[in-house]
């Protein structure tokens, strides 16, 4: 009711839902910034975004990643035989893996950041070491297949990461830093991986 005791017809708040709906279309979700994470609240504080390193809309599409949230929903649009050059930073424990080859989505698109079979780790470990603000040398490379049963198969070589990282010497992730390695793919894909060398 209004003051003097007349009802106000439904048109009345109508501007102000049709505005309220705008903002709320129009506002970015937490998970779709690229930089933020949830707001931590703890009592009497006022809400605040903590910064984080996130992974360009471009580059995060067709990645599998623990950069982004949705790496466990991206590996079902890939099918047996997908390819993936992978690249590890161990310091922060974070990886970047593009499609890669001839590999593409299971609807039969052209994956959006995949790249070369040889030579593609190149392009991960610039974009990964970009995002994270780390050293290029400080990586290693990777490859992971998905198998006919959703897992994952690793392989360890890449001449263009691995020769170049000054902690071990060959083209080849040493076998005591695999581990961490298929651990992060695992818990962010919700697939199992195994080494296949």
């Amino acid at each position: 009711m209004a003051s003097g005791g007349r009802q106000l017809g439904a048109g009345f708040f109508r501007p102000a839902l049709d505005f309220l709906r705008a903002a709320v279309r129009d506002t970015p979700r937490v998970a779709e910034m690229p930089h933020a994470v949830p707001p931590v609240l703890h009592a009497g504080q006022a809400a605040h975004v903590v910064e984080r390193h996130g992974l360009p809309p471009a580059h995060a599409a067709d990645a599998l990643s623990n950069l982004k949230t949705d790496s466990a929903v991206t590996v079902g649009r890939f099918g047996e035989g997908a390819g993936f050059s992978g690249v590890y930073n161990h310091e922060s424990g974070k990886f970047l893996a593009f499609p890669s080859g001839d590999t593409l989505l299971r609807s039969g698109e052209v994956p959006v950041n995949r790249v070369e079979r040889y030579g593609g780790h190149s392009d991960v470990n610039h974009v990964l070491s970009e995002t994270l603000g780390v050293d290029r040398d400080s990586n290693v490379g990777f490859v992971a297949v998905m198998k006919g049963d959703g897992s994952f198969g690793f392989r360890w070589t890449s001449r263009s990461v691995n020769q170049y990282n000054p902690s071990f010497e060959g083209i080849q992730v040493p076998e005591h830093m695999r581990g961490p390695i298929m651990d992060a793919f695992a818990r962010t894909t919700g697939r199992s991986a195994r080494s296949d060398v």
